[in-house]
């Protein structure tokens, strides 16, 4: 499901920033800019009623810029991305807590997806039938 969702924001990346490189993995040294990184944070999981659970899937796309006028490149692309992430095509799901704040000359944009998924329970075989014979001893 995390690959799904990673997936996705990536594809989407390549598709709205055709000359940016994406990264999932790591970034190499001495990268080009432009550039994405984009890295699953800290997943969670909270038990429901049922079978069910809630997943937390949070991401954080880092965008490194490559213009002077480094702030105002990334106020914009913050505002491309809210437009392209807060909907996942792939898995039709909403993201939420979005935010992006500027940390060090990189944008940090916030998005964490939410999933109500229902847990997959084994099947047991039915019991057998078990015969018991047993006898008191008279002493």
């Amino acid at each position: 499901m995390i690959q799904d969702i990673l997936e996705g924001i990536r594809s989407t990346l390549e598709k709205n920033y055709k000359d940016f490189a994406v990264y999932t993995e790591a970034i190499p040294q001495g990268f080009e800019r432009p550039c994405f990184f984009v890295k699953n944070l800290t997943t969670g999981r909270v038990k429901q009623i049922g079978k069910f659970h809630l997943l937390d899937h949070p991401f954080v796309i880092q965008y490194f810029s490559n213009t002077k006028r480094k702030n105002e490149d990334y106020y914009k692309v913050s505002e491309e991305l809210y437009g392209l992430l807060k909907f996942m095509e792939n898995r039709r799901i909403w993201g939420s807590d979005i935010s992006s704040q500027v940390v060090d000359g990189v944008l940090h944009f916030f998005v964490t997806y939410r999933i109500r998924a229902k847990e997959s329970i084994e099947e047991l075989d039915d019991m057998q039938i078990l015969d018991i014979r047993s006898d008191l001893k008279n002493e």
